[in-house]
Formats: C-alpha cells, sequence, structure tokens
C-alpha cells in the first residue's frame, strides 16, 4: 500500500468512484452530499484542497481531503473502498492528514462525523479528536452530526 499527494486531475474519476462505494453503502438520513460530488466538483477542490490517496497494486482504494481552515486543517469525505475496509487505512490516512497539519504549522485538525455512525465517531475519538457541538442538517428539527477536533501538540 502506498500513500501519496494527489495533485493529478486524471485520478480524480477513481476518487470520485471510490467516496461513492464508500458513502453509497451508508445507510445514512440525509444522504452524503459525496454522492452528489461530480469529478468537477472534485477539480474545483483540487485548486484548494490537499488530497491524499492510498493505492494497491495501482489501483485507488481511499481518499481524504484536507482543507485549510484558519488556525486549523478540516478533513473531510474519508473514504475507503469498501472491500478495503477495517484494514487501518483510514487510520493511515488521518495520520498523513495530521502530518499535512504540522508541515503548515496548524494547531489542530477538525471534522464533522454523522451521530447515525456511531463507529466512525469512536474511530475518530480513537484517533485523538474530541466531540463538540451537534448540528442538524438543513430541514432536520434534530441533530445529525457533530464536530469533532484533535488539538496538536509540538
Amino acid at each position: 500500500m502506498q500513500v501519496s499527494r494527489c495533485d493529478d486531475p486524471a485520478r480524480l474519476p477513481d476518487i470520485l468512484a471510490v467516496m461513492h462505494a464508500a458513502f453509497g453503502s451508508l445507510n445514512i438520513d440525509p444522504p452524503s452530499g459525496a454522492l452528489r460530488e461530480t469529478v468537477d466538483d472534485l477539480a474545483k477542490r483540487l485548486a484548494s484542497d490537499v488530497i491524499f490517496i492510498v493505492e494497491e497494486e495501482g489501483a485507488l482504494i481511499a481518499s481524504v481531503f484536507c482543507t485549510p481552515l484558519g488556525d486549523a486543517l478540516y478533513v473531510g469525505r474519508l473514504a475507503v473502498a469498501p472491500s478495503h475496509q477495517r484494514r487501518g487505512i483510514a487510520k493511515r490516512l488521518m495520520a498523513e492528514a495530521e502530518s499535512e497539519a504540522r508541515r503548515r504549522s496548524l494547531g489542530k485538525l477538525t471534522l464533522r462525523a454523522r451521530l447515525m455512525l456511531p463507529d466512525n465517531i469512536a474511530f475518530f475519538r480513537a484517533c485523538g479528536f474530541v466531540t463538540g457541538a451537534e448540528h442538524a442538517h438543513a430541514g432536520y428539527a434534530h441533530p445529525t452530526n457533530v464536530e469533532m477536533e484533535k488539538t496538536l501538540s509540538d
């Protein structure tokens, strides 16, 4: 397995396919916005975000988007192909995101996790994140996601 930074627009269809497979396998309400994203959407993000990918035998099997926001690096769209989940790949991508934040001298990692996915919240806690405020998606009266943050020490 190889983790690398992706700057190549030609890889965006592969990234999108993995995202759609990973997020499409989730039974959540509301459905993930990742399922509405297109290659054009990802191309716009390539200009502002750092994208890390994982490849195995030449096939793209995982990705994560990292967006600098103030003194934090926002981690989003963490996606691992369903056939490769529960093998430590997401943990490797989170470590890469943390390294990127440190390279940029940012003080924390942030993300939002779905409340309907307690295993994901537990995973992020195991990575050192703490939970914060809960939020509702538009049109929902109850919270649907939670802010999570990991403070980086020197």
